[in-house]
C-alpha cells in the first residue's frame, strides 16, 4: 500500500467523499438554475412572437379583405400601415421591457468540512473544572511576616 498509515487513508477518505458529496450538490444546483433560465429565456420568445404574429396576421388579413369592397381601398392601407407600425412598435417594445424574473438567491454553500491536521495526534478531551471547593483549614503562610508592617 502507500505510505500513509490506515487511520489517516480513512480520514483522507471521508474528506474525499464529503468533497465528492458538495461538488454534486452544487452541481445539481447549477444545472437546476440553468434548466430555469432555459425555460424562461423560451418562454419570453414564445411571448413575443405570439404578439408579433398576431398583429401580422390580421395585417395580412386586411391586405386579403381588400379588393372585396366595403370599406375604401385609401381606409385599408391606412389600416394596414397602422397595423404594421404598431407590430414592429410592439416588437421593439417587449425586447425593451421586458425584464428577466428577478432570480431567487442561491441558498448558502454548505460549509466546507475542517481540515484535520494528520501531523499532530488528536488533543484528549479538555479537563472542566468544576466548583471550587472551599478550604477546610486556615491558609497557611510560607513567608516570613514582613517587618514594615505594624502588629496587629
Amino acid at each position: 500500500m502507500c505510505g500513509f498509515p490506515a487511520s489517516r487513508r480513512k480520514r483522507m477518505a471521508r474528506e474525499y467523499a464529503a468533497i465528492a458529496i458538495l461538488l454534486s450538490n452544487m452541481e445539481s444546483r447549477i444545472m437546476t438554475k440553468i434548466e430555469q433560465l432555459t425555460a424562461d429565456v423560451a418562454a419570453y420568445k414564445t411571448v413575443e412572437e405570439s404578439a408579433v404574429a398576431l398583429i401580422q396576421g390580421l395585417a395580412q388579413q386586411i391586405k386579403d379583405l381588400k379588393g372585396q369592397g366595403g370599406a375604401t381601398d385609401a381606409q385599408l392601407d391606412e389600416l394596414i400601415a397602422n397595423i404594421e407600425g404598431q407590430s414592429a412598435g410592439l416588437a421593439q417594445a417587449i425586447t425593451d421591457n421586458t425584464t428577466p424574473p428577478t432570480p431567487t438567491p442561491a441558498p448558502a454553500p454548505e460549509p466546507a468540512p475542517a481540515p484535520v491536521d494528520v501531523a499532530t495526534p488528536p488533543a484528549a478531551d479538555p479537563v472542566v473544572p468544576g466548583p471550587i471547593p472551599a478550604p477546610t483549614t486556615a491558609p497557611t503562610t510560607d513567608t516570613p511576616p514582613n517587618p514594615n508592617t505594624p502588629p496587629s
